[in-house]
């Protein structure tokens, strides 16, 4: 997945400076930054979109300076870019009869992937990569491999008495906890859209990561204690 990003943002990058590496300045690339266009509306671009690219264009900066072929001040003067500052959205979250609608009307085969979405608060890409054997009712906890997260730590995740109750009629011993089938270099795209499908069918609003940020935001106020609810979900 990261080197299918670092192929799509250097190589519009390496398509706009068609020059030697050496030759790059940091007020072009300042100026290239912040003139970026979304590719398929052509506008301007979110500044998450931009902070995403600048990061990718640092390392491939620091790997040429660890390769000798631009000198160090470069480097440095590309990672002291700064990009234009990030307008914070509202976190949406679901209400209990708002998810409850959803669990409704959400085709049998997602349920389980659904209901640890939004009861246990693991990332879409982490529950897409689930096998059922990391599932651990009797234990009530979902192992997350280092392999399967985000982060690359492994970790445990609670499993609570609501996620239990809609886990036990699907549960298997082992397979694929997720029916869809992924490209992997977008892992949780086909869940997602079976997910916002389920979402517009109980003609609720979708909220983008809206089942993680419900989670977080519920924990958060029956456990009153943020650094456990971060550790849990993997922040």
């Amino acid at each position: 997945v990261h080197v299918h990003d670092l192929e799509i943002r250097l190589g519009q990058f390496s398509k706009a400076f068609e020059l030697p590496i050496a030759a790059v300045s940091a007020p072009l690339v300042q100026h290239w930054i912040y003139g970026l266009k979304n590719q398929k509306t052509k506008q301007a671009a979110a500044a998450r979109t931009k902070e995403n690219m600048l990061r990718q264009i640092v390392s491939l900066f620091n790997f040429a300076r660890r390769q000798k072929y631009v000198p160090a001040e470069l480097a440095l003067e590309l990672s002291e870019i700064s990009t234009p500052k990030k307008q914070h959205a509202p976190i949406g979250i679901y209400t209990t009869d708002e998810m409850r609608a959803v669990l409704a009307v959400a085709d049998e085969a997602v349920v389980p992937a659904l209901a640890i979405a939004a009861f246990a608060g693991l990332r879409l890409a982490e529950v897409s990569r689930l096998d059922w054997r990391d599932v651990r009712l009797s234990e009530k906890l979902i192992v997350v491999s280092a392999e399967n997260a985000k982060t690359a730590a492994r970790r445990l995740v609670p499993i609570s008495d609501n996620l239990a109750a809609w886990l036990k009629p699907h549960v298997q011993r082992s397979g694929a906890l997720n029916p869809c089938e992924e490209h992997a270099e977008n892992v949780g795209n086909a869940l997602g859209d079976r997910f916002e499908r389920a979402a517009a069918r109980a003609k609720v609003s979708w909220k983008r990561n809206g089942f993680r940020h419900s989670y977080i935001s519920y924990r958060v106020a029956v456990l009153k204690d943020v650094p456990a609810v971060a550790l849990e979900c993997g922040n």
